[in-house]
């Protein structure tokens, strides 16, 4: 919200405190207080009006926050804050769900990504299995494995963030063995530019100006973030190139039904 922001909440307390006290003293506290409280409602307002010019919080401030209100009102069920897909899920709960027949494979730059995907069935919807560029999963690089040695032709597709560390992972990435190691299939590279992150309207209120256009690819709502993916999946063309025909009606609208 800024330090206008805080301003605007912090002297409502201090100025209805202090009209309190003198009015005491004068015999008319009552008054002094419903004063005190008006202008403190005067200043919220204003204080509201100052954070929603000033734009949403930076990602750490949005923690913070998120962190406080969980600390009250108890964790939110669909809020992914760790990787927890490390074993395999129980057969009970869905026993074939690395059996789908594969016909991709996506790997990302960072563990939360996939669990993004996984536990909005992304994967299952467009038969790709994700592995995160560390190996995460441990328990699907041998079927990862498996699928590159039966399928000769089967793509391979890279997905990471508009950050410095996005482009160096991007990188790093071509040249690890493994990676090398698979010259004959196809390698497709998804990955979200800061000119894709510039020429996106729905990310403007989240001013990426002020963030050089470097954010992490699930800054993108994921409804829009999973349409575009699965398109670029099926077609095998960059992510921008499928970005750049989402920006001219572009709604990306969660309806609260996704993970994220």
């Amino acid at each position: 919200m800024g330090a206008i922001g805080c301003l605007c909440f912090i002297v409502p307390v201090i100025g209805a405190f202090v009209l309190g006290m003198v009015g005491a003293e004068k015999g008319n506290g009552p008054i002094s207080a419903i004063l005190g409280a008006l202008m403190g409602v005067g200043l919220v307002v204003l204080g509201l009006i100052v954070a929603s010019m000033s734009g949403p919080p930076s990602r750490d401030k949005l923690s913070l926050i998120l962190s406080a209100y969980q600390s009250v009102k108890g964790p939110l069920g669909k809020l992914i804050t760790v990787a927890d897909l490390h074993q395999r899920p129980p057969d009970w709960q869905e026993p074939d769900i690395y059996e789908y027949g594969v016909e991709r494979l996506l790997i990302v730059q960072r563990d939360l990504l996939v669990d993004l995907l996984v536990n909005n069935n992304f994967h299952v919807e467009n038969r790709t299995l994700v592995l995160a560029g560390d190996g995460y999963p441990e328990y699907l690089v041998q079927i990862a494995s498996k699928c590159l040695t039966d399928n000769p032709a089967l793509p391979v597709f890279f997905l990471h963030d508009s950050t410095p560390e996005g482009m160096r992972w991007r990188e790093e990435i071509q040249r690890d063995p493994a990676v090398l190691a698979w010259s004959d299939h196809p390698k497709i590279d998804l990955g979200v530019s800061p000119n894709d992150v510039k020429s996106m309207k729905i990310l403007r209120p989240l001013k990426p100006s002020r963030q050089r256009y470097e954010l992490p690819v699930d800054a993108i709502p994921y409804p829009t973030l999973a349409s575009a993916l699965g398109a670029s999946l099926e077609q095998q063309v960059p992510f921008s190139v499928i970005l750049a025909q989402y920006i001219s009606h572009d709604s990306g609208g969660a309806d609260g039904t996704n993970f994220g």
